[in-house]
């Protein structure tokens, strides 16, 4: 029988663990040296190299990184499709005949270049003249007597295109008015005399 206290398998006794405390203690050295030396199986730090953690990613992350450029190249695409092919299109309007037309570029025109709106076109075609897109807004619902703007009888989609009877200008045909249904006020386009 092994009496307690004695080294059989390897281990310091509780004596010999009290003694190199004791030992640490009374040295006066850096106990926290000591103690990353012995936790370092007595090889000393090297000099002059920094400590390095190599960057290590995730399985998932760098799929989802991927998957998340790739969308974004995409709606950029899509977006930039889209603009290109809408300032190149010349539209149509319904109605009595086929002569109305608008669109966000005019070859010819530098006036129109400039302009731009996310809902309404830059220039409009109506009766041999081009009206541009204006900064104002005209009300279309009034509570007032007067009839305000007339039905020209053109649409494009839900768009209308509205002929201003209350103003001198309205009435000499030198502006127009675009209206959504959901508004109670409509774009004023101005007519730009240097463009047919």
């Amino acid at each position: 029988m092994v009496e307690r206290g004695s080294r059989s398998r390897g281990r310091p006794t509780v004596e010999e663990r009290a003694a190199q405390r004791e030992r640490l203690s009374s040295d006066g050295s850096d106990r926290y040296a000591r103690l990353i030396l012995a936790l370092r199986q007595g090889r000393p730090e090297p000099m002059g190299r920094e400590r390095s953690y190599p960057l290590r990613w995730h399985p998932i992350a760098r799929k989802l990184l991927i998957a998340a450029i790739t969308i974004a190249i995409a709606y950029l695409s899509v977006r930039v499709g889209l603009d290109l092919i809408r300032e190149r299109r010349i539209d149509t309007w319904a109605g009595p005949d086929t002569t109305v037309q608008s669109g966000q570029r005019l070859a010819g025109c530098p006036a129109i270049d400039s302009l731009n709106d996310n809902v309404f076109p830059s220039w409009i075609r109506y009766g041999g003249r081009v009206y541009a897109l204006g900064n104002q807004l005209r009300p279309v619902v009034d509570s007032r007597s007067s009839p305000g703007p007339a039905e020209s009888g053109y649409t494009l989609g839900e768009m209308r295109l509205l002929l201003d009877n209350d103003t001198p200008a309205g009435r000499s045909r030198d502006i127009v008015i675009l209206v959504l249904p959901t508004s109670r006020a409509g774009q004023v386009f101005r007519v730009v005399p240097d463009c047919t």
